[in-house]
């Protein structure tokens, strides 16, 4: 069965709810930690949709942290951009990088729109026949010649 990726099951989430999400780096990084946005690392964040969210980088094998949810001012349009971004499809996903980077979700912001590559897998991805027929990358801006 089916089960929409967590980040969706948090984008329903009222903007109070204290949420504790443990993922790869690069899917809570888009959000808010930019510098860990390529990381396939493992990361915990916490916070409230309409408050605050901590992202810690997961460096060790044993790695011991406390949860803390603080009262803090709850800020609808903080809240309704952090629904909106996590809602956001991953071929949407836009990251800074000179290349395609193959075990994350997103393609580099130079590329427009995207087809027939797989979902990311930890070793990278795969051209996908049930997707399409071929792969096609469409760039914002045409390539040197």
């Amino acid at each position: 069965e089916y089960s929409a990726p967590l980040r969706f099951q948090l984008a329903d989430f009222a903007p109070r709810d204290n949420f504790v999400w443990v993922d790869r780096c690069y899917k809570m990084a888009q959000l808010w930690a930019p510098e860990l946005a390529l990381s396939t690392d493992w990361c915990v964040s916490q916070g409230q949709l309409g408050g605050q969210q901590i992202v810690q980088h997961v460096d060790k094998t044993t790695w011991k942290g406390k949860t803390a949810f603080k009262d803090t001012v709850i800020d609808m349009a903080r809240y309704k951009g952090n629904v909106d971004t996590l809602k956001i499809v991953d071929n949407d996903i836009r990251y800074k990088a000179d290349s395609f980077i193959f075990n994350v979700a997103g393609a580099p912001e130079e590329v427009k729109q995207f087809s027939g590559i797989s979902r990311p897998e930890s070793w990278g991805r795969w051209s996908n026949a049930q997707l399409g027929d071929e792969v096609k990358i469409e760039y914002k801006h045409p390539l040197p010649k």
